[in-house]
């Protein structure tokens, strides 16, 4: 009788090691939904940084860092600097760290 009885002990004590083990790691796999939002509102900066006109050819780092979006990189303009940061904002950005410094192109 205890042979029969160790297969399904032995299963038991698999499911619930097995349950344990998913109600650890929940927490850690479950993303906030609005953390998950915050990255598609990254994601749509950098998709529209591409597609500016203005823009194209500037290297600028897009970055998400508590919840705000964070610029990174070189504009030739204070204009082109303050176009950046207005496009992030079109994006959905609440808050952005705009970074990006002005170095005017050589003539």
């Amino acid at each position: 009788m205890s042979l029969r009885c160790r297969p399904w002990l032995a299963g038991l004590a698999l499911g619930v090691a097995c349950q344990a083990g998913l109600a650890a790691q929940a927490p850690a796999a479950s993303q906030p939904a609005a953390s998950a939002a915050h990255e598609g509102v990254a994601a749509t900066v950098r998709a529209r940084l591409a597609q500016d006109h203005e823009l194209a050819g500037l290297v600028i780092r897009v970055d998400l860092a508590g919840g705000r979006v964070r610029l990174r990189g070189v504009a030739p303009s204070t204009a082109v600097r303050a176009r950046i940061t207005a496009l992030a904002r079109e994006a959905g950005a609440v808050e952005v760290v705009n970074e990006v410094s002005v170095q005017p192109r050589p003539s």
